[in-house]
């Protein structure tokens, strides 16, 4: 995850090193505003490893001095983390950021919210750093501390904010494979990861920017959500948005682009497929069809009645076990007299030739009822369309 660069000790804190030094000697302050200092000095004249050096120095005098009596020393260990975060020694920083919220839990100083909140994103990102599975919970933290610090009329650090909103967002969508966990429960995490990523987008783009990848995966991830809850026409929009970003930032020939642009013509098409089929549902004259399973086919100035006798499913192709968010393949086909499907096409599919040939040879397998007009005479239907989607998970 990208670093935000906030300093959350601030110019104030020598400041309050001097006029809060009642349980500590006045030798062991200055010592620990000295060290402050030189970390200061070596920042200015971008000497990463003497910022480092003098950051640890003062944690360290911080904790002799005060322990986990004053928030200071969180901040101290905050400071030495991040600079031991930006070096990429996550598992050194680890224990320090641990150590703020320790401390600050300790404190419980409402003041300090927005401090235990960078502490439990900058947690949460060494866990994702080092594939650690407790990034969740830290990051769920992270999100709590925020709210709570925004309610006490504190500002938390929007980009961390944002982040750990996204962050959930994507831990909260279904593994792969997982049905087994109930439609209820699919329902309920598309929708918390839809809510999180809405929460997202706004505060990732006053930080990073509109067109960011952030912004872009937020989009991606409120998309799945709409999708989930079949609002296709929403879906689409935060499909296109997610598509127009990444085509920017990494070109159309991508995977991640590519991926993008299939979730976007597939909400679009299956928009347009659940319209379609809500006017089957009624002919042009006030006809309803003679069972549920039956529709009515536009052809010409007519609708034909299409029953269908056998649709099994098509076989999700073996090769397209790698395709992480299924795909799509739109079909044509014509029914002849006898019921049989004949002139089998396919109008667009995504990923490219992933699933042409297993919809294609599903539709062929299919057997309808001879299709009628309006007055029982057979005829041959024309142009039939249907959308065939494969799924296989959202991770």
């Amino acid at each position: 995850m990208k670093y935000s660069g906030v300093n959350m000790i601030g110019k104030a804190f020598l400041l309050a090193l001097i006029l809060a030094n009642a349980s500590a000697s006045q030798t062991s302050t200055g010592d620990v505003m000295a060290a402050y200092a030189e970390y200061n000095e070596a920042l200015a004249r971008g000497d990463r490893e003497g910022a480092l050096t003098a950051s640890k120095k003062a944690y360290e005098l911080a904790e002799t001095a005060w322990g986990d009596s004053r928030k200071e020393t969180a901040l101290l260990a905050t400071n030495y983390g991040d600079r031991l975060f930006i070096d990429k020694e996550f598992e050194n920083a680890e224990p320090l950021y641990r150590r703020c919220i320790e401390i600050l839990d300790k404190l419980a100083v409402d003041s300090s919210l927005a401090q235990l909140g960078y502490c439990q994103a900058r947690l949460a990102q060494t866990y994702v750093a080092t594939s650690d599975n407790r990034a969740e919970a830290a990051y769920r933290g992270a999100i709590r501390a925020f709210e709570n610090a925004a309610e006490k009329g504190a500002a938390p650090d929007k980009a961390m904010l944002g982040e750990a909103y996204l962050m959930v967002a994507q831990y909260s969508m279904p593994k792969r494979k997982v049905i087994s966990t109930g439609q209820m429960q699919l329902e309920r995490a598309y929708r918390e990861a839809g809510v999180l990523a809405a929460k997202a987008i706004p505060l990732l783009a006053e930080s990073y920017g509109e067109k960011s990848e952030l912004v872009a995966r937020a989009y991606l991830y409120q998309g799945y959500a709409q999708e989930a809850a079949e609002d296709w026409s929403a879906a689409a929009e935060s499909y296109e948005k997610a598509y127009d970003i990444f085509d920017e930032l990494r070109g159309a020939k991508d995977q991640v682009t590519a991926r993008a642009f299939g979730r976007f013509r597939f909400a679009v098409n299956f928009a347009k497929s659940k319209e379609r089929q809500k006017q089957e549902k009624t002919s042009r004259d006030g006809r309803l069809p003679s069972s549920p399973e039956c529709f009515f086919h536009g052809q010409g100035n007519e609708d034909i009645e299409l029953c269908p006798v056998k649709r099994n499913p098509p076989t999700y192709p073996s090769t397209s076990y790698d395709v992480e968010h299924g795909g799509f393949s739109l079909m044509l086909y014509d029914i002849a007299e006898n019921g049989r499907t004949e002139n089998i096409r396919v109008l667009e599919s995504w990923p490219d030739r992933e699933f042409e040939r297993s919809s294609a040879s599903a539709v062929k397998r299919w057997i309808y009822s001879p299709p009628k007009r309006a007055d029982g005479s057979v005829v041959r239907a024309v142009d039939v369309q249907t959308m065939i989607t494969y799924e296989l998970s959202r991770r």
